[in-house]
């Protein structure tokens, strides 16, 4: 290290200063990316948000349907006992045989 014009400690310094360097622009463009990380994040999030809201109503409204077909395939089934009681008084009461 005869030759070198700079002393250990000198060289130490600039690479100290040099390495410093590095990691403040290191720093900077990992917070320019941390940034639109977070920005894309939170469109994400909002979609999802969004996402899950619509499908709970979905889920609502299908739960409203099922139930009202429940109810109209049991007032069926009653209408459907009626009227096979009503074709069996009439065949054994009356003699007539509805088709």
């Amino acid at each position: 290290m005869a030759d070198s014009p700079f002393s250990k400690k000198e060289l130490e310094e600039l690479l100290g200063a040099q390495t410093d360097t590095i990691l403040e622009a290191v720093d900077e463009r990992l917070r320019g990316f941390r940034f639109e990380v977070n920005a894309r994040f939170d469109k994400v999030d909002a979609r999802l948000a969004n996402l899950e809201e619509k499908m709970e109503r979905l889920v609502t409204t299908l739960d409203a349907f099922l139930k009202r077909l429940t109810t109209l395939e049991d007032e069926f089934e009653a209408v459907k006992y009626e009227l096979n009681r009503v074709k069996t008084f009439l065949k054994e009461k009356m003699g007539f045989e509805p088709e």
